[in-house]
């Protein structure tokens, strides 16, 4: 922690990190407040192991944050240093070192709130109008130059036009769906996809492939109880074939 509280003042520019508090943990990361000698605030976030793929999760992470800021141009962490190679860095770890988000959540004060300034908050929401501006040439997920194996030729499109050498590029698919239940061990092709097709037809043999190799996932909650449907592989392979 001392190593990583070190990396967070460098990354300010601050002589020294004078506290740490941990946040409560979440599922996929563990993330504490840095509060500097100067009084900045920085949260630095370290996955846990089942946060996603090794390298390729954060990676991603932190260019779709910095894609969703700069070109979107919606309100999203700056993030001040990050390292998606554990082995390669002091720390031994993936991190992101970003800004505190400042404010408090909406609903704290929603109900405190009048109708007119309910409704100015409504109108100054138009962030979907700006992610519906942009579309990529690929399926897959977000990277900067270089961070993934990326298609040849991939890009965004703006406003109608295409926007090439960007500095991002759409590399292989981060979602949990490919990555859950043993799934990372599958001989499968993860993207990018050039056409939403191909996409589908990869979730298709991605689905086969499981079922066909890998055990069933044990049940988190009460889905197939007495009475109730209950799957077999052979039905489910059968659905697949007509997907």
């Amino acid at each position: 922690m001392n190593t990583v509280a070190r990396v967070a003042a460098d990354s300010v520019g601050a002589a020294e990190c004078i506290s740490v508090t941990k946040y409560p943990d979440g599922m996929f990361n563990k993330t504490f407040l840095m509060t500097m000698e100067d009084g900045r605030e920085v949260v630095a976030k370290v996955p846990n192991p089942n946060a996603g793929v090794l390298h390729f999760t954060t990676a991603s992470e932190v260019a779709t944050m910095d894609f969703a800021s700069r070109i979107l141009g919606t309100p999203a962490p700056h993030v001040h240093a990050w390292n998606s190679q554990a082995k390669s860095h002091p720390v031994g770890a993936e991190f992101i070192i970003m800004d505190k988000v400042e404010g408090v959540p909406l609903s704290q004060i929603w109900s405190t709130m009048q109708l007119q300034q309910r409704l100015k908050v409504i109108i100054a929401m138009t962030m979907q109008k700006k992610w519906l501006s942009v579309s990529f040439s690929h399926y897959g997920s977000l990277y900067y130059a270089g961070y993934a194996q990326s298609s040849a030729g991939s890009h965004y499109v703006k406003d109608g036009m295409a926007v090439k050498h960007s500095g991002f590029d759409i590399g292989r698919a981060t979602g949990r769906d490919w990555f859950d239940a043993d799934r990372l061990s599958l001989d499968i092709e993860r993207g990018p996809w050039p056409s939403l097709t191909q996409y589908l037809q990869a979730i298709g043999t991605r689905e086969m492939k499981a079922i066909q190799s890998l055990k069933p996932p044990k049940q988190i909650a009460l889905f197939c109880g007495p009475k109730l449907y209950q799957p077999h592989a052979e039905n489910t392979l059968i659905a697949l074939a007509s997907y």
